[in-house]
């Protein structure tokens, strides 16, 4: 390995400023600019990891990869519930994660649930305990055992609960998912839910969900 002292551009046209040069048979080039990109270069095709100003690390496509000279971000966090069971009829948390002011969160999340009995409705909704945000896309929809009872609806972030349709005591799916942008402190998101009755339990087999920091 060595450092190269001055910049060049590789076999696409990337301007690749100085840094530290693999030998054969790799040869392959690391450079970091200025604006914090980090370039990984060989004689075969380029990747361009991107470290943005909002610590968002991404990939440039390249013949190496696919060719379609898309910009992908890798980052994303996922968490999981192994199972609950909510009698409460106010919110409980199911599942959480920290956001960052100015940041903006592609989420998602899915629940596999049931009814203790064929009686009462599920509710979820999403809560930030931070400042400001916008929800763009936000919905929310309830895939029960019986599908013709399908509920689908909009679900903004601190914008109140939707209630799905009828339990039933065979398993169902839940899915969330949205955007929130313009974050103006840092807090919590949290996808929490309730039943309409203490009586009619909301059985939670599992769940997972997943925040993706996009810009």
């Amino acid at each position: 390995m060595s450092c190269s002292t001055t910049a060049f551009t590789d076999q696409f046209g990337n301007a690749v400023p100085q840094g530290f040069t693999f030998g054969s048979p790799s040869a392959t080039h690391v450079g970091v600019t200025s604006g914090g990109s980090l370039f990984l270069t060989n004689v075969t095709g380029a990747v361009e990891a991107t470290s943005t100003s909002l610590s968002q690390m991404t990939y440039l496509s390249k013949t190496v990869f696919t060719g379609d000279g898309n910009t992908y971000n890798t980052g994303r966090l996922s968490v999981t519930n192994t199972g609950q069971t909510i009698t409460s009829t106010s919110p409980v948390t199911i599942m959480s994660a920290t956001l960052g002011s100015g940041q903006t969160y592609h989420y998602r999340a899915w629940l596999l649930y049931s009814g203790g009995v064929a009686a009462g409705t599920p509710s979820v909704e999403l809560d930030f305990s931070g400042t400001g945000g916008t929800t763009e896309g936000g919905y929310v929809s309830y895939f029960p055992h019986n599908a013709s009872n399908v509920t689908t609806a909009g679900l903004s972030v601190n914008g109140g609960a939707t209630a799905g349709p009828t339990y039933t005591t065979l398993n169902g799916i839940v899915v969330v998912e949205g955007w929130f942008t313009s974050l103006t402190s840092n807090g919590t998101l949290s996808l929490k839910g309730f039943t309409s009755n203490g009586a009619d339990s909301f059985i939670i087999a599992g769940g997972m969900m997943e925040i993706m920091p996009v810009g």
